[in-house]
């Protein structure tokens, strides 16, 4: 159970008409204290595989991103354009948003 000291951003791939049984696919989040000494800022992001935030601690800011990679081990190079797609955002994100530091997390 989340509390009021939760900040979240999150994101799903799954297609909200879709129904599926077992664990479906798709989806990220990042949560953080929001009593942090700092600024926290959601970043918008186009794909429904990524979420972003920058924080700003002090004088240094971190550029923080979660990605659900495509994947499809069934058919070769099925996933490929989306997977393409999913790093070509990560790298305008970084243009974009200028940090000291980039942290990249998922599978």
């Amino acid at each position: 159970m989340l509390n009021n000291n939760v900040g979240i951003v999150a994101t799903s791939a799954m297609i909200e008409t879709d129904q599926k049984l077992g664990r479906p696919y798709g989806g990220c989040a990042i949560a953080w204290n929001s009593n942090i000494k700092g600024v926290v800022e959601t970043v918008n992001c186009s794909s429904n595989r990524l979420c972003a935030i920058k924080v700003i601690l002090d004088n240094c800011s971190f550029l923080i991103c979660n990605v659900y990679m495509p994947c499809d081990s069934r058919i070769e190079g099925a996933s490929y354009n989306e997977f393409i797609s999913v790093l070509h955002e990560i790298e305008q994100l970084l243009c974009k948003y200028d940090s000291s530091q980039f942290i990249c997390a998922g599978d």
